[in-house]
């Protein structure tokens, strides 16, 4: 059956004239609830149309000509279909808010639609966020920056392993440096190695075994602190020396003044 050229042109006019009209009601629907939500922002009803009507158009225009890549086509196709939600909400709400008395405007009704702006407000800002930072060459920016990462990561580990498996012959090293420039500074006699350390850019010396420092004396209290620390019920004689004023000898502390004595 060979088609009317005619008749598919007139067809594909009305259809168009059809969508717009539709858009341009359900648009004024939804100022007209707006200017209810916000009655004292004049300017803000304007503005929901980019999260109703507009939106709608918005992200369907993104779905097909737009977006690539899995998380872009899957944020614009949700939000076309949350925003023609919100149409619908919009719709509800104006019929019943027109000043019409045929039927009593639902309890709830109210409610759903400041909601309703909230949460259109907010997520289309979000998927806004959402599908730029999923652009394919931010991604790739991102999978770029999450390999370097990874692998600075993994560095810093293996330098932290290796110095502390080679610490000792570092710390030699570092050891004679700090060791030359203190005699030079007080102009005291150097050996070559430690010459060498203050001339050379690079230093060679071996890790040497240090003995331990003696352990420290016993703290020294006041008598005046012990009487308070007896009283307290804190006193410890085998931690305290204090030669001047001797604890005496009681059951509860025989065995500390014997170690004492």
């Amino acid at each position: 059956m060979k088609e009317n050229a005619v008749t598919k042109w007139f067809v594909g006019i009305a259809f168009t004239a059809f969508l717009l009209a539709v858009i341009g009601w359900t648009a004024s629907l939804t100022l007209g609830v707006m200017e209810t939500v916000l009655p004292h922002s004049p300017i803000a009803k304007w503005f929901s149309l980019g999260l109703f009507d507009g939106g709608a158009l918005v992200w369907l225009g993104v779905y097909v000509y737009k977006a690539k890549g899995t998380p872009q086509r899957g944020v614009s196709l949700l939000m076309l279909v949350f925003d023609l939600a919100g149409i619908v909400l919009m719709a509800v709400g104006g019929v019943y808010l027109g000043g019409q008395e045929l039927a009593a405007i639902p309890e709830g009704l109210g409610g759903a639609l400041v909601n309703g702006v909230i949460g259109a407000t907010i997520a289309n800002l979000l998927a806004g966020y959402y599908y730029h930072a999923n652009d394919p060459d931010n991604r790739e920016r991102i999978a770029l920056q999450h390999f370097n990462d990874t692998v600075f990561e993994e560095s810093l580990k293996q330098a932290e392993r290796t110095v502390k498996a080679h610490a000792r012959e570092h710390g030699a090293i570092m050891a004679l440096g700090l060791l030359a420039q203190f005699k030079y500074d007080l102009g005291l006699p150097m050996t070559k190695a430690e010459k060498a350390a203050l001339t050379d850019d690079v230093i060679d010396a071996k890790a040497v075994n240090i003995p331990m420092l003696e352990a420290p004396a016993p703290r020294v209290w006041p008598a005046w602190m012990i009487a308070a620390t007896r009283f307290l019920k804190l006193y410890k004689p085998a931690n305290i020396a204090n030669p001047t004023a001797p604890a005496p000898e009681t059951r509860e502390n025989s065995t500390d003044t014997q170690s004492e004595a």
